[in-house]
């Protein structure tokens, strides 16, 4: 999931509870990446 503010914070400790695992990534990182895979915009995946 995308970090945005302090909101993201509860819904990753309570899927972590579940036993789910949670990956918390940086907005540009995610941009990076779907950049390196030739996606233009959010939209495009």
């Amino acid at each position: 999931m995308e970090p945005t503010g302090v909101y993201y914070e509860a819904l990753a400790m309570h899927l972590s509870k579940l036993g789910m695992e949670v990956h918390v990534v940086p907005a540009n990182r995610v941009r990076d990446f779907a950049r390196y895979e030739g996606y233009k915009t959010k939209t495009d995946i």
